[in-house]
């Protein structure tokens, strides 16, 4: 029975799996990677319940690839030889004493999963996000945010840095950027400052990003996955395109919840309903 359990966890979790493989053709080069510290309240109704995570940054000339470092570490893990058994054991072990108990707690372990590439050459935000082991592809005009630069100066990590403030998608948000390292980018989706942006987070202080380190690298980015029709070597589901506000009404809505509790049955997961809109990042769809 705890064969067949995990061989069942395997193939849930296996099509979140992205190959790291580089390519010879078809790949951007990256210049810089930025780290950034993420820490979000997935539960509103109570703020001390909390999740931290990174956000890697890949930044190349005329695309940037962004990612959850949890979600790669674990894809990695999957991808790797006796990486999959590892995870499944890890897991089973997490349900038995009782951390990981209902599909609440399972989903909220992939919030921040999505995938988000920064295509300037075709001026599109492209998103990479999954509705339990089901993965979609969605596409935005790249806008920058409508920022309004205030006068408020604060140094971070030895840079001064300047203050500024917008409204995004159903939140309100402060950044603090430095001229001193000029590339206009910034964790998830927002860029467009005269600056890299060091901090950023909503007033409410559901999401919070910090810059905690940024180096030089030499690095492929994999622009396949883009158009792929198999997304790992242990299954080969589809990757769906579809509209953003299509994707996010499903995922958060009743019908995405029916997906994930069949899913999470699956694996004896408790199928108690999901309650993610009031705490997920862009609110602008549930107002």
């Amino acid at each position: 029975m705890r064969f067949t359990f995990i061989i069942i966890l395997l193939f849930v979790y296996s099509n979140m799996a992205f190959s790291q493989e580089k390519k010879e053709k078809g790949d951007i080069d990256a210049k810089y990677e930025c780290t950034y510290s993420i820490k979000f309240v997935n539960d509103t109704t109570k703020m001390s319940t909390g999740r931290e995570d990174w956000f890697i940054l890949k930044i190349g000339d005329d695309l940037t690839y962004g990612y959850s470092y949890l979600d790669f570490y674990r894809d990695s893990l999957l991808t790797t030889p006796g990486g999959a058994k590892i995870f499944a054991e890890s897991f089973l072990r997490d349900v038995e004493n009782g951390s990981i108990t209902k599909s609440s707690d399972f989903y909220s372990i992939v919030l921040m999963g999505t995938k988000l590439y920064k295509d300037y050459e075709e001026n599109k935000l492209k998103v990479l996000d999954n509705v339990s082991v089901h993965w979609f592809i969605y596409e935005e005009e790249l806008i920058p945010q409508n920022w309004m630069i205030a006068e408020d100066t604060m140094t971070i990590a030895g840079y001064v840095c300047q203050k500024a403030i917008c409204e995004y998608r159903g939140r309100s948000y402060e950044a603090w950027f430095t001229p001193a390292i000029s590339i206009s980018e910034g964790p998830w989706k927002f860029y467009g400052l005269p600056g890299l942006i060091m901090k950023l987070y909503d007033i409410k202080h559901h999401y919070d990003f910090e810059l905690i380190g940024i180096k030089k690298i030499e690095e492929k980015i994999d622009v396949k996955v883009l158009s792929a029709k198999k997304m790992n070597r242990f299954t080969s589901p589809k990757l769906t395109e579809i509209a953003r506000k299509d994707f996010l009404l499903m995922k958060l809505g009743e019908k995405g919840n029916l997906i994930s509790k069949m899913d999470l049955s699956r694996v004896g997961l408790s199928t108690e309903p999901i309650q993610m809109k009031y705490g997920y990042i862009e609110l602008d769809l549930f107002q």
